[in-house]
């Protein structure tokens, strides 16, 4: 679950920067204020249908107000920063996300007919009122009572002047005979790795608890009740991270003599087999759609995937040799974006360089964006791409670090993993730990399971959300069991 790595510069990926959100059931409008309520529509784009929907209040001394929610990616409990009626007309601001939504009431009141623009690109969005409540449905979700104990714990990262924050859950009865530190994927996650209105690590160590293994899962540096700064951090930061969780947990009462393992998704990965490579504490590691080849690999062949799937979606428009064009363009594009990055140390000179790459990919989006939003979308991508993590990630090449792990390891990824794609970084995983001399790997394609191991239609980033499985039970049988085998 890459939130970092750069997003490829075309209309296809319009849906990640669609990222706002609400959390509320209708309310009854009065014919004073008409527009109180829930009103809910969907923004179509080649392969791409999201949900937007606005909680419409309106308070006698202040106006209305509203918030904004894109379910289908997780997304919600954002404000607006405005909201303007007049007369049957309405138009809510975002400014957070560059947005903005203006339409009409219907004669009737309950619906609206209008457009939403977001970085100078206006898309039709008409709403209807509705009083289903938004609130996404995760039928997983652990409720309490537990049978277990958990415990909120505090520890120091191996780095000075880190603290973390997180929760330790034990079986009740007898001592674990193994233990698992979770490890979260890239950007800043908290200690349930929550992600479009999914919690895979609480879900996974309820899961995993139960079966008698004990588990600790904390807060990002930076994130939730943990210290540090998040932003200037990068994966070898991350690892001294797991390195402290990896002591507490060694030397925690509830743990005994149990067994030490790492569990690491998607960057997660990486750094579970720094850790493993360095340390003498860990008996065994679990990778979930971890990366087994360069940074720069993953991103170009996730770029691909993902842009070539929308633009090749059912009712899309565009010639096939338009197809094969759009993405040799936006590929070559990234590859010599990230030659700069590789080559150029100065921040201040790269920032010139990839200002000139990036703007002449939007100048061919001129008319869908216009001057302003263009130059917007360049400095968040620049912001990114010269980021100390960004500049790690893209040249780090992890299979010398993972011929260096000798413990038990478990690779397993989803055949329909549109970020870290299974038939190449599996295969490299298991490769590199042989070189090294380690013999006992198993590697484990799942078959229909995208890279958060749902069962998913296509495996895009954008189903994320729309799927009520946060994690396939056979998914985390799976791998409970080639632990306790160990």
């Amino acid at each position: 679950m890459y939130s970092h790595p750069l997003k490829a510069l075309s209309v296809a990926c319009l849906s990640a920067l669609l990222f706002a959100g609400w959390d509320a059931a209708a309310q009854p409008h009065e014919s004073s204020t008409p527009f109180v309520g829930t009103w809910t529509g969907s923004i179509e784009v080649p392969g791409v249908s999201l949900r937007i929907v606005f909680g419409i209040t309106h308070d006698a001394e202040t106006g209305y107000a509203s918030t904004m929610a894109s379910p289908d990616q997780g997304a919600f409990d954002i404000p607006v920063d405005s909201v303007v009626v007049d007369d049957a007309s309405i138009t809510i601001s975002i400014a957070m996300i560059g947005g903005e939504y203006s339409g009409t009431l219907s004669d009737d009141k309950n619906a609206i007919a209008g457009t939403w623009t977001q970085f100078g690109l206006p898309l039709e969005l008409d709403l209807v009122r509705t009083e289903e409540s938004i609130v996404p449905n995760r039928p997983q979700d652990p409720e309490p009572p537990f049978p277990y104990a958990t415990e909120d714990v505090t520890f120091g990262s191996a780095a000075e002047g880190v603290t973390l924050a997180g929760t330790l859950s034990t079986p009740s009865e007898g001592a674990p005979s193994h233990a698992v530190v979770l490890i979260s994927g890239s950007g800043a996650q908290d200690r349930n790795s929550t992600l479009s209105g999914h919690h895979p690590f609480f879900v996974l160590a309820d899961y995993l608890t139960r079966k008698g293994i004990a588990v600790l899962r904390f807060d990002d540096r930076g994130v939730g009740e943990s210290t540090g700064d998040f932003s200037v951090a990068t994966t070898k930061d991350f690892a001294d991270d797991v390195r402290g969780a990896l002591d507490f947990l060694a030397t925690h009462p509830s743990v005994g003599d149990a067994n030490i393992g790492l569990i690491g998704h998607s960057e997660g990965g990486l750094i579970a087999s720094m850790v493993a490579a360095s340390s003498g504490d860990v008996d065994l590691v679990v990778l979930i759609a971890a990366p087994g080849v360069p940074g720069d690999e993953i991103i170009l062949k996730q770029s691909r995937v993902l842009v070539e799937h929308t633009l090749r979606a059912p009712g899309s428009l565009i010639k096939e040799e338009k197809i094969e064009q759009m993405l040799d363009e936006t590929l070559r594009t990234q590859e010599l974006i990230f030659e700069a990055v590789k080559n150029e140390a100065d921040n201040e000179v790269l920032a010139d360089t990839l200002r000139s790459l990036i703007d002449k990919q939007l100048e061919k989006m001129g008319y869908l964006y216009d001057e302003a939003a263009r130059s917007q979308m360049a400095d968040a991508e620049i912001d990114k791409l010269i980021s100390p993590w960004f500049r790690f990630f893209l040249t780090y090449d992890p299979r010398p670090t993972l011929s260096e792990v000798s413990t038990p390891v478990l690779a397993v990824g989803g055949s329909k993993d549109m970020q870290v794609d299974s038939s190449i970084n599996l295969p490299a995983i298991e490769a590199a730990l042989h070189a090294g001399g380690n013999t006992d790997v198993t590697t484990l394609e799942l078959d229909g399971l995208n890279h958060l191991l749902q069962t998913a239609d296509t495996g895009h980033v954008t189903e994320y959300g729309s799927i009520e499985e946060t994690m396939a039970p056979s998914a985390m049988e799976t791998i409970a069991a080639w632990i306790l085998e160990r």
